[in-house]
């Protein structure tokens, strides 16, 4: 029988060139390569069976509303045998074979679900709770200086919070899922569209070999804060246009309830007019409901539901505001529409020593 190349697993010093893997790392992992060679052979004789298990999934996802986009991938076949290699150096009591890989990878068939607004991702895990059986219990990725309201709220929803070293953000689920006798696992990951492009740019560039360059690090580092500050952004627009719509529509019930009442045409113009005037100051919060328009787009103040424009908008947009640095926790005064709360010296991508 004639082997096709092209199903074979590379020779095994050109494969841990390639990957980034030491040859005493190798050792270390304490795996035969005859044993990858037979898995990488047999995953590519059956990874063909895991699409149509990945698709029943999405065709699911996709009648989420909160959903803008998805994005499925089946794992390459060499990036299966990598990551054997680097789970066997963490952990050497793993045992991976032919019948065991496949239950001990469980992003064989992964699926990114993308949203628009950050606050989206709780009708999106409810459904994902109420239909799938999980492997595991589902993790929320988030960045040093999230708001601990955020954590809290993803705790009280059933999700392991961690703190990832490189910023990502993102909830991970593992589902359990069965179209034929075999059982697969799903990797979801969802988040919204500013971290999906972040993290693509960041993986893109470090891996897998410049997980430790210091330059690249600190752009990525800011690149991360912005993709963070445009997320917020997004939600103080969407919290906008929710009030301003919420306003009109206030303002034409009033008026028609006006045109309704018996009274001189000379009566009902003036209450029109007393509308119009209210119109033009109302405000956006009703006073003392938050401190500031920035503490309720980040959930810094527990659930309220914002009414009408308090005067202090006007300076929370424009005014400026003392800050503690979340970096150096040194104290810094700008304007209170810059979300980031990192004083001018550590925005710098690099310090001058």
């Amino acid at each position: 029988m004639t082997i096709n190349k092209k199903e074979c697993l590379p020779k095994q010093e050109d494969f841990l060139k390639k990957y980034n893997i030491s040859k005493d790392d190798f050792e270390k992992a304490y795996i035969k390569w005859e044993i990858l060679a037979e898995i990488y052979s047999h995953y590519l004789s059956n990874n063909k069976n895991l699409e149509p298990t990945g698709m029943s999934v999405m065709e699911r996802l996709r009648h989420i509303k909160e959903v803008h986009s998805l994005k499925m991938r089946i794992k390459n076949p060499e990036h299966l045998i990598e990551k054997i290699i680097r789970k066997r150096l963490k952990d050497q009591e793993r045992e991976f074979n032919i019948e065991t890989y496949q239950e001990q990878i469980t992003d064989l068939i992964g699926i990114r679900v993308m949203h628009l607004f950050k606050d989206e991702w709780k009708p999106i895990h409810d459904n994902i709770m109420n239909t799938w059986s999980l492997h595991e219990t589902p993790k929320a990725y988030v960045r040093e200086g999230d708001s601990k309201y955020l954590e809290k709220n993803l705790e009280n929803n059933g999700l392991v919070v961690e703190k990832h070293e490189h910023g990502y953000r993102s909830l991970h689920y593992i589902l359990t899922c069965q179209l034929t006798k075999n059982t697969s696992f799903v990797e979801l990951q969802v988040r919204t569209l500013f971290e999906e492009g972040w993290s693509e740019i960041d993986h893109q560039a470090r891996y897998p070999y410049l997980q430790d360059n210091l330059l690249l690090k600190s752009y990525l580092s800011l690149f991360n804060r912005l993709a963070g500050s445009a997320d917020e952004m997004g939600s103080f627009i969407n919290i906008l246009q929710n009030l301003i719509e919420d306003g009109t529509k206030k303002e034409a019930e009033l008026k028609e309830a006006i045109a309704k009442l018996e009274l001189e045409q000379e009566k009902k113009n003036e209450l029109e007019n007393k509308v119009n005037e209210l119109t033009n100051i109302s405000p956006l919060f009703a006073p003392g409901q938050h401190k500031t328009l920035y503490d309720y787009i980040t959930g810094e103040i527990a659930d309220t539901t914002p009414t009408v424009l308090d005067p202090s908008f006007y300076t929370i947009v424009t005014g400026n505001v003392t800050k503690t640095c979340s970096s150096c926790h040194e104290l810094f005064t700008e304007y209170t529409s810059n979300l980031i709360n990192l004083c001018p010296k550590c925005r710098l991508p690099i310090k001058l020593l």
